[in-house]
């Protein structure tokens, strides 16, 4: 479940990112923003999907490693929720006028 939600979250953090890219806004991540501008930005990102698959099967293959790496991607799910609401947020207020 955790693995399905991070990749819906990569997904909504590709498409709010680039509808905010196009709309004259700045990428605030450094790192990103090297890469939001170059045609590899969405195959790394989708990349990361890969890792997280990578994590399901060592999950389910490694019972020791399961506790830490369930943890740990729960808290790259909540980061990416949050990078998300963020971008949603900006999208909004963009859209009321209140950012330019």
């Amino acid at each position: 479940m955790l693995v399905i939600a991070f990749a819906l979250l990569q997904i909504g953090d590709i498409s709010t990112t680039l509808y905010i890219l196009s709309h004259g806004g700045v990428e605030l991540n450094t790192i990103t923003n090297t890469l939001v501008h170059s045609w590899y930005y969405v195959p790394v990102k989708m990349l990361t999907v890969v890792c997280a698959v990578t994590l399901l099967v060592l999950i389910k293959y490694k019972p020791k490693l399961r506790k830490p790496l369930v943890v740990g991607l729960g808290c790259v799910v909540i980061y990416m929720g949050v990078v998300v609401a963020f971008n949603l947020i900006q999208i909004v207020l963009f859209k009321a006028g209140k950012i330019y």
